[in-house]
């Protein structure tokens, strides 16, 4: 009788998880592009966390953000979460963004997006113009 009122809470146990589902957040994979016509460095911050991507005149890197951050590595998944960035123009000019919705943007998740697991961004290219528009850095 024991044996069987515990198979009976086991079986009920397991129903009543059915609808718990192990979410995985979507990956989003967006590429910064450098045409400014210097080497540019990330700098994301994040309270007093920094983390800097260096991006050579004419490169681009590719990164992942993901909220879900079990399968990301902590350099990919840094600047989604970042507070501000400081962009370094080549040691010459520097340009600081508190509010980056393009640099950081990503787009809205779907339930395709949710069921492909990933989706690239729409890219973001550094031009000779934010340079050109970039504070000097007074030596």
């Amino acid at each position: 009788m024991k044996k069987l009122l515990s198979l009976i809470f086991v079986i009920c146990g397991l129903m009543s998880c059915e609808n718990i589902v192990d979410y995985v957040a979507p990956e989003i994979r967006k590429e910064y592009i450098n045409h400014s016509g210097v080497d540019i460095e990330l700098v994301a911050y994040k309270n007093k966390i920094s983390h800097t991507y260096t991006i050579a005149d004419g490169e681009s890197i590719t990164l992942s953000f993901c909220d879900d951050t079990r399968n990301l590595k902590y350099d990919e998944n840094f600047m989604f979460h970042a507070d501000s960035i400081k962009v370094i123009y080549g040691e010459e000019r520097i340009s600081k963004m508190s509010s980056f919705p393009d640099l950081c943007g990503y787009p809205t998740i779907t339930e395709e997006i949710s069921k492909r697991g990933y989706v690239h961004a729409e890219p973001f290219t550094f031009t000779r113009e934010m340079y050109d528009a970039a504070t000097p850095i007074e030596k």
